[in-house]
């Protein structure tokens, strides 16, 4: 909880948690989408539903991602060289680097093949309020 205050019958708590459907990791939360299409339509799913497509940032999270993503399933992420030919960037703007190569080698097939693939969402955890009573029940 990141923060409490109280009334004569209730302690309200702020918790970050993520929306219906959609997984918890580290302070974020991930959706995979139930339709297929292109990355740009890929991406305004997520948009629509206030993230993007997901950033991969550690190798604990790709781990995370591998292991919810069904391996028979291909899924879009947000990496794409659509401004430069074969400069890959993030879509929160940050370059590829050394620390993340196995991630462009299935979007790199995906993307030149122009495969219809689901998508991967993520955004950051909400902030919603849970009412705990502390008085008898």
């Amino acid at each position: 909880a990141s923060g409490s205050s109280s009334d004569a019958s209730c302690l309200y708590l702020t918790e970050k948690t993520c929306p219906a459907g959609w997984r918890m990791f580290s302070s974020s939360c991930y959706l995979l989408s139930a339709e297929s299409g292109s990355w740009e339509k890929g991406r305004q799913y997520c948009r629509d539903r206030g993230a993007d497509l997901v950033v991969i940032d550690s190798s604990e999270e790709q781990t995370f991602l591998s292991e919810f993503i069904k391996k028979a399933t291909w899924y879009w992420i947000g990496l794409t060289d659509r401004d430069e030919e074969g400069t890959w960037k993030w879509v929160d703007g940050t370059p590829l680097t050394q620390k993340t190569p196995s991630c462009i080698c299935v979007l790199t097939l995906n993307y030149l093949a122009r495969v219809p693939e689901l998508v991967t969402c993520k955004k950051n955890l909400d902030t919603a309020s849970k009412v705990i009573p502390t008085g008898p029940g």
